[in-house]
């Protein structure tokens, strides 16, 4: 007799085989069925997206989804803006300053220091507030020459181009100028000066008041004004002529060396002709002096003559025809000889002695 228990499990023994034998095999049967009905995939796909969406939902519920996008995001933000900073690289910009350098503003980019470029193009005007130094420079358009920068280096030019030019470049030019007239000609009718024709006839403008002529053809007439030097030798100055001086003493000043002659007035109806140095004076012809004037003031005459009698000096006794009243001095007079002779005519001559 089998018990009530063993019974039991005797028949769910026998249900649990039939059904793992039998049940799958009828629930995929089930299942392929069903999978041919739309409706029913249909029903299981909604019902498995709603099934998902309650339980991401109810998930979702439980996190703070905002703080953790927050936080990623800023972390995130962190992490690329340090990065920036302390590396900031791109094909296009390496970033090594170590203090602000670059602004960037609406309008306007700011370059805090030294902006260093191998090319710089502006589509506009370009304003230096301070000093720019251009190695070289190339202007394709116009130059403002309405300012005092202009004045400035357009007279700096002017001065040293004129100063370049030497006595030999202007020596050329004329020496030009001078073989075009003669080659060419010039008309001088066709030069005016003031208005009025350089060269009228034979008359030259009377404008014209100076000019470095150094040669002409013998001048009718001369008038000058002022001082005159001719020469480096003669010299009319202040009403006086000086002969290689150029500071007359007198009316007239001759210097020779370092002897001084000069000529003029002395006091109130009274000439002067003589030295003003120290020095002795001599007057005589043929280069032979006759009478000598020393420093002392002590005349020396070699020969003398008072109207028609001659005045002479000898240590001998005349010798020689002389004219009646002429007188011989004797300058080696000796006790009974005369001091003197006197001519009486001819070859006679009378003693003449003291009667002491």
């Amino acid at each position: 007799m089998i018990e009530a228990g063993n019974l039991v499990a005797t028949i769910e023994a026998q249900i649990k085989e039939v059904l793992d034998s039998h049940l799958p095999l009828y629930i995929k049967k089930i299942i392929e069925e069903l999978a041919l009905d739309p409706e029913w995939v249909e029903r299981v796909e909604s019902r498995i997206n709603q099934e998902f969406a309650r339980k991401f939902s109810e998930k979702l519920s439980t996190l703070d989804i905002n703080s953790l996008i927050s936080q990623n995001l800023d972390e995130s933000l962190d992490k690329w803006k340090n990065k920036l900073l302390n590396d900031f690289r791109t094909n296009g910009i390496v970033d090594n300053a170590e203090n602000l350098e670059l602004t960037i503003m609406s309008g306007a980019v700011v370059a805090e220091n030294d902006l260093i470029s191998t090319r710089l193009q502006t589509h506009g005007d370009a304003e230096i507030m301070g000093t720019a130094n251009i190695k070289n420079l190339i202007v394709t358009g116009t130059i403002n020459t309405d300012n005092q920068s202009w004045d400035e280096l357009s007279k700096s030019i002017s001065d040293k181009t004129l100063a370049r030019i030497d006595q030999s470049w202007k020596e050329s030019l004329c020496q030009q100028v001078l073989d075009l007239a003669k080659n060419q000609g010039i008309d001088f009718e066709n030069i005016t000066i003031q208005g009025s024709s350089l060269v009228n006839g034979n008359t030259l403008n009377a404008a014209i008041t100076e000019t470095s002529i150094k040669k002409t053809s013998v001048l009718r007439d001369l008038t000058v004004a002022g001082e005159t030097h001719l020469a480096d030798t003669v010299s009319v100055v202040n009403k006086r002529v000086g002969i290689n001086t150029q500071q007359p003493e007198m009316a007239l000043g001759i210097w020779d060396d370092e002897v001084s002659l000069i000529a003029g007035k002395l006091k109130q109806q009274q000439a002067y002709l003589g030295t003003s140095r120290l020095q002795s004076m001599s007057i005589g012809v043929n280069r032979t002096p006759y009478i000598d004037i020393g420093t002392d003031g002590l005349v020396k005459i070699n020969k003398l003559k008072v109207d028609q009698w001659k005045i002479e000096f000898s240590d001998q006794p005349p010798g020689h025809s002389g004219t009646r009243g002429d007188i011989l001095f004797n300058t080696d007079p000796k006790p009974g000889t005369p001091f003197a002779w006197q001519c009486l005519g001819g070859h006679r001559w009378q003693a003449i002695k003291g009667t002491g």
